[in-house]
């Protein structure tokens, strides 16, 4: 508890890079993973190219108690986006595309309704489409049905418009269906090729692979949700969501994709000064904080008055975070196999003390658990059953 509290008075006193750092971060992990009551995580803190912080705890499988390693693979969700945005802007690079094309023009099926929608409004969630995930189809009726792009856009194709185009921003994941499809359209590749080629081969990752029901996926961690004091195995199926969502990674492989990111090994650095720049409707993404902006497929962050790129999100029962920090070159990279924005709350303490910044309040505490007789309890105090009793452990 002492260390807990006392961490980011050490990272204000001794060097990020020490021993004593790297303790006071990890204590900040493990208070933070249980108090969002995470089954497991990885996580990884980088300043420039230098990795500072890269470790593992809980369990990638609850029933077999493995535990989760530093490179444990995760579905990605939330840093996916950036990567979709990237496949575009690469295509915009090469003449093959305009941010001012309307969607039309590569998808003429789409019924735009009278209206005109752009593709720079997809990739800054200005479009005005309705995001299909709100609308009671895939994840709970047919979450367990395959489909393709062209079901995936019957879904939501025809139905009413949140606003129109270019007047007010609005988080739609069905935008990110339509620029894959697009994508797809352009290059005459599938995105899964698209993306090997031209940015998982190039960035040098070996972790990173398109993962669905018909391929195994090595070093997978099981996905989890809460349901009151218990946990049980998250049964949505990517096979339900779009292409971009089908995607597995480690925290190592982010780190370095965004790397090559930023080395300009992927985009101009003309491309990702747009990326980070919001324009109109997207300068203001969220009443509750005037200072959280969007680009092109990143949102534009904040730690108090530090900058940060990034994304976080999810689904499926897992959970990401990738946020970079320019001014302060820190980058954040959060995975998590639990429901929830549990990876972004790790994420948002774990920089904070990174930056020397006070730490967030605390959030109001759960009602205490009634163990109940019989619950079964792992060796490391983790409870399966109706209980729920935390030990984190690392790896």
């Amino acid at each position: 508890m002492i260390a807990t509290r006392l961490a980011g008075f050490f990272l204000c006193v001794i060097p990020i890079y020490s021993q004593d750092a790297r303790e006071a971060l990890d204590a900040i992990a493990k208070r933070i993973i249980a108090q969002e009551r995470v089954v497991g995580a990885s996580v990884l803190l980088a300043r420039g190219d230098r990795i500072i912080f890269h470790k593992g705890y809980g369990f990638a499988d609850l029933e077999l108690e493995a535990p989760t390693k530093d490179e444990t693979v995760y579905h990605l969700v939330g840093p996916m986006m950036p990567l979709t945005g990237i496949a575009i802007l690469q295509q915009v690079e090469r003449g093959k595309l305009s941010l001012e094309d309307d969607i039309s023009k590569f998808i003429p099926e789409f019924p735009e309704q009278g209206h005109r929608v752009t593709i720079r409004q997809l990739l800054n969630h200005t479009s005005g489409i309705v995001d299909y995930h709100y609308l009671g189809d895939p994840i709970d009726a047919t979450s367990r049905l395959p489909k393709a792009l062209d079901e995936v856009m019957a879904l939501y194709a025809g139905k009413r418009w949140v606003n129109e185009p270019g007047k007010k921003w609005d988080w739609s994941i069905s935008g990110f269906q339509l620029l894959v499809t697009i994508l797809e359209r352009v290059t005459g590749q599938s995105y899964e090729d698209y993306v090997q080629q031209n940015i998982v081969g190039p960035a040098g990752v070996k972790s990173t692979s398109y993962c669905d029901d018909f391929t195994l996926t090595p070093g997978l961690s099981h996905s989890y949700r809460k349901v009151g004091n218990r946990y049980v195995m998250a049964r949505e199926n990517d096979m339900a969501y779009n292409t971009d969502l089908r995607y597995c990674s480690t925290v190592g492989d982010l780190y370095q994709i965004w790397r090559n990111v930023k080395d300009k090994k992927l985009v101009q650095p003309e491309t990702l000064k747009m990326m980070s720049t919001a324009e109109g409707p997207a300068e203001h993404m969220s009443a509750q904080d005037p200072k959280m902006r969007y680009g092109l497929a990143l949102t534009l962050n904040h730690e108090d008055d530090h900058r940060s790129v990034g994304q976080h999100g999810s689904l499926f029962g897992y959970s990401g975070c990738l946020y970079d920090f320019p001014e302060d070159q820190l980058t954040v990279v959060v995975l998590t196999n639990t429901e929830g924005q549990n990876a972004y709350a790790i994420g948002r303490a774990l920089t904070r003390a990174a930056l020397n910044l006070p730490e967030l309040p605390k959030p109001p505490a759960s009602p205490p658990d009634v163990p109940l007789a019989g619950s079964p309890v792992s060796a490391a105090g983790l409870a399966v059953g109706p209980t729920a009793t935390f030990q984190i452990s690392a790896a």
